[in-house]
């Protein structure tokens, strides 16, 4: 195995360690039988997430799996890794999408009911978020593998070539760009629905304004991350080693604030979840 760099050494360990508290954070609250965390948009936390920590850890794969020496008999681990790691990213956004999707639901039916999405809607579009994503990812599972002298070499080095490769990046970019124009329509609704409301010391309102102000937050992050997605796929197709040698070096950054700012926010805005900490740490 080659050596690693040392820079990604130490974003090794450092994204191990958000990671694992991520992931506790996300199990904590799960398995919580509070009715206050028992609501779709929590789920949709959750599942989003899970899909965070998976284009994390599979980009992790991916790295490994370039510095291993592959042959031609162990082509199937850098198939797999290039596979999940590109769906991961893919269900991270969609998730992203619903929760703006929920958030706005809820605030134009605040007088009804804060948890007007039932479990079973709620766990179809977790469903959808992670399948769908998968589909145009099998093209790593057929796409051709560039060797020379049973040396690998990557996908589709001639970049800036009309190819299947080229095809994908160009969707990349398609998908990130409409859910820079969706996500900002729809944030926008919702700031508009806001002001609208009469924030008074009603609970109900008062959550339901906490954790729109979260979605807006957590949208805003996730927008640095579509353009980043974007520019990747503008490099790609435009053929600029330059800016894809750029792209990828401030990848690590992006990602983990786009990633690991969510929690932070969601502790720092969300009452019912800050609460359930508090009688859990200090026993009341």
């Amino acid at each position: 195995m080659l050596p690693l760099p040392l820079t990604l050494t130490i974003s090794f360990f450092i994204e191990l360690i958000c990671c694992s508290l991520y992931l506790a954070f996300i199990i904590f609250l799960a398995f919580r039988k509070e009715p206050s965390l028992s609501t779709p948009f929590l789920k949709l936390f959750c599942s989003t997430g899970l899909a965070g920590i998976g284009t994390v850890v599979t980009y992790w794969m991916v790295n490994f799996m370039l510095n291993l020496p592959v042959t031609r008999d162990t082509e199937w681990l850098i198939r797999v890794s290039q596979t999940t790691n590109g769906a991961a990213i893919y269900s991270f956004t969609v998730g992203t999408f619903i929760i703006v999707l929920n958030r706005l639901a809820v605030l134009n039916n605040i007088t009804s009911s804060i948890n007007i999405w039932s479990t079973r809607k709620t766990l179809f579009l977790i469903g959808c978020q992670f399948i769908l994503p998968l589909m145009p990812h099998l093209y790593f599972v057929f796409g051709y593998v560039n060797w020379i002298d049973d040396t690998y070499t990557g996908w589709d080095n001639t970049t800036g070539s009309v190819s299947y490769g080229s095809i994908y990046r160009g969707l990349t970019g398609f998908v990130y760009v409409i859910f820079a124009i969706s996500g900002v329509a729809l944030n926008i609704l919702a700031v508009y629905r806001l002001k609208k409301l009469v924030l008074s010391a009603q609970n109900r309102t008062t959550i339901s304004r906490d954790l729109a102000i979260y979605t807006l937050t957590s949208t805003a992050f996730h927008l640095l991350f579509a353009f980043h997605q974007f520019i990747w796929s503008y490099a790609f197709l435009s053929g600029n080693r330059d800016m894809l040698t750029i792209v990828r070096a401030v990848r690590y950054i992006i990602h983990d604030l786009t990633i690991f700012a969510d929690p932070i926010v969601m502790v720092s805005l969300s009452r019912p979840v800050r609460n359930v900490y508090r009688r859990w740490i200090f026993g009341s």
